[in-house]
């Protein structure tokens, strides 16, 4: 059955905070923002790094996921309710850690496409083992190559193999010149623990 935006519109009464992923904005959720009735706010801010917070000065002191995290907390900690998260890609393991540091203040995660080793790091099944080392060869290309090169293959793993083919030459710069924030990504994704989502009150699926 295929639902519209139109017909999927309803109203949100609590703060939503959409975080996206590697080489990504926080404008990629405007259709999300238009599909419903968010009266809470709806908060889809460029993280550290990339889009408008490109310089953000304190991540420019801190490149570390705890950089990333300052200013996401800051937005739960203003506001007078527990959130909803939901995010894409690399965006998923800052909405669990967010989650770890603010349990009380998340009223429920939904994540799109999740890029959290530190969860597949602990899975048995092949399937999410090979998927694990996919990630970290993708990140070594990403980390080791020149921008272009890194980056036309991260794409091209993502979205599909003629992905970067289809890109004008702008897009194609400015997607190179991200290579090292995403290889950032990469390395701040597989900085994290294996255990430290051990202690979610809920089964988190693969």
């Amino acid at each position: 059955m295929l639902i519209t935006a139109a017909e999927a519109r309803y109203p949100i009464d609590e703060p939503v905070l959409a975080i996206h992923g590697s080489a990504g904005r926080g404008q990629q959720w405007q259709n999300l923002e238009q599909s419903c009735e968010f009266r809470g706010g709806f908060h889809a801010p460029d993280l550290a790094g990339y889009g408008q917070a490109a310089r953000d000065a304190g991540y420019l002191k801190n490149r570390s996921l705890a950089g990333r995290l300052k200013p996401l907390l800051r937005w739960i900690d203003q506001r007078g309710e527990a959130v909803h998260l939901v995010a894409h890609s690399f965006g998923s393991t800052l909405a669990l850690e967010l989650t770890r540091l603010r349990p009380g203040r998340v009223r429920s995660v939904t994540l799109y496409e999740p890029v959290i080793p530190a969860i597949l790091r602990r899975q048995v099944a092949e399937g999410d083992r090979q998927l694990l080392a996919e990630l970290e060869s993708l990140a070594q290309i990403v980390g080791g190559t020149r921008g272009e090169v890194g980056m036309e293959t991260f794409m091209n793993y993502w979205c599909n193999c003629e992905a970067w083919s289809k890109f004008s030459t702008s897009t194609r710069g400015s997607l190179a010149g991200q290579a090292g924030t995403v290889y950032e990504d990469f390395c701040q994704a597989m900085a994290v623990a294996g255990d430290v989502f051990d202690a979610f009150p809920a089964a988190i699926p693969v």
